[in-house]
């Protein structure tokens, strides 16, 4: 995935986050943006790298 596709994703699920009663997408959403600006510095990222350090920032943000 290009760093774009990140950052679409990252605005959709944040969007959503509008018609949720929960913060869930939100976090979501902001690991989809680190992956995208991730993506901006380390081109060279492969897609299992990008999927995990997406489920790892989300699943810290929500912790948190």
């Amino acid at each position: 995935m290009l760093y774009w596709h990140w950052l679409v994703l990252g605005m959709v699920l944040t969007a959503i986050e509008i018609f949720l009663p929960t913060f869930t997408a939100l976090w979501f959403g902001a690991g989809a943006i680190l992956v995208g600006v991730l993506l901006l510095l380390i081109p060279s990222l492969s897609l299992a790298w990008q999927i995990g350090i997406w489920s790892v920032a989300s699943a810290a943000a929500t912790w948190a």
